[in-house]
């Protein structure tokens, strides 16, 4: 922590900062008279999880003139981990953005900001901070074709959001721990969707997934200027966000994260076709961080019992680790 002086009126400074992110820690009462040699002391000390008032530090008071500041070092900033999804329309409910939270919160030490971008907060978990998508101009169709709304995290300024954030879709489940993944040497790392996610290893030209990504605000913010100037000409040049992504990023800015930390649920859980309706799925394996389920089924689907999934490959019945996942994070199978 950095310490430096400064001179107050002590009413100005309690009004400036008790309520913006600090909390009245400590009185030392006494008289203000400097004759009798008393003084109050006041120490703010920033809430616990607040990043706001993280930046800020904390406040020593010495009433009625002197203010001892002790502010944050940019290693202390940095311990602060800010994770973000989104939420739009109808087929993800509130509780699949709490269950995530809960398991993102279980698998990463330190401080968290958890940051839902959403058209509708409507039962939100309290810790969650929430903000609008930011307008893309997108179509209809175009909303619902791809993740387009992801770019928008790229802009120049996201609100009050600063440094490097992990991104998260959120069908996904959350398995071990997270922290490595903010320190991943790349701009932007994002999973490899090739022909090598699917066989584990291979020599295929990777392929950016954006279903779990690291990066950092306001790095790139051509990525989201561009897409703005011309809407309908980068959807139909790439399609999806995560190939325009891939197109867009300066050459040597993309990277991508060890197979076996992001898993398919598709490609390496899932049973051979008709198998399912006989065999559970297979537990996520010991090294793995994130279990992407990208298209059907989707996680509650394994907590729910019935058949799920799109014929021939579907399954029957409650997936125990599934059950006992969204349970462990807040959610309720019979409710959810």
């Amino acid at each position: 922590m950095h310490a430096r002086h400064e001179k107050t009126n002590p009413k100005t400074r309690i009004a400036r900062s008790y309520g913006q992110g600090f909390e009245l820690a400590k009185i030392g009462a006494g008289s203000s008279d400097e004759k009798k040699g008393f003084f109050h002391v006041f120490l703010f000390l920033p809430r616990r999880g607040d990043p706001k008032a993280l930046k800020k530090g904390w406040q020593l008071q010495i009433c009625p003139h002197i203010t001892v500041l002790f502010t944050a070092s940019e290693t202390e900033m940095n311990s602060l981990k800010t994770v973000i999804c989104m939420k739009w329309g109808t087929l993800y409910p509130a509780s699949y953005v709490n269950v995530l939270y809960h398991a993102v919160r279980r698998h990463i030490t330190g401080d968290l900001r958890f940051v839902c971008l959403t058209d509708d907060a409507h039962g939100l978990d309290p810790a969650i901070d929430h903000f609008p998508i930011p307008d893309m101009g997108l179509s209809d169709f175009d909303w619902k074709k791809g993740g387009w709304p992801k770019l928008s995290v790229f802009k120049e300024t996201l609100y009050d959001l600063s440094g490097r954030c992990l991104f998260l879709d959120l069908d996904s489940v959350i398995t071990g721990p997270l922290d490595a993944l903010f320190d991943h040497p790349g701009d932007v790392v994002t999973i490899d969707t090739s022909p090598n996610w699917a066989r584990l290893g291979g020599n295929s030209a990777p392929m950016a997934g954006t279903g779990v990504f690291t990066f950092t605000i306001g790095q790139f913010p051509e990525i989201f200027d561009r897409f703005m100037v011309d809407h309908s000409g980068m959807v139909a040049k790439y399609r999806i966000e995560q190939i325009y992504l891939q197109g867009e990023l300066p050459e040597g800015a993309l990277r991508f994260w060890p197979l076996d930390w992001v898993l398919s649920f598709k490609y390496h859980l899932r049973r051979p076709p008709l198998l399912g309706l006989v065999q559970r799925p297979k537990p996520p394996l010991p090294d793995t961080r994130v279990v992407a389920f990208h298209g059907e089924p989707r996680p509650i689907d394994l907590v729910r019992p019935g058949v799920w999934g799109i014929a021939p490959h579907v399954g029957r019945g409650r997936v125990p680790w599934a059950v006992n996942y969204w349970r462990e994070n807040g959610g309720n199978p019979e409710r959810d």
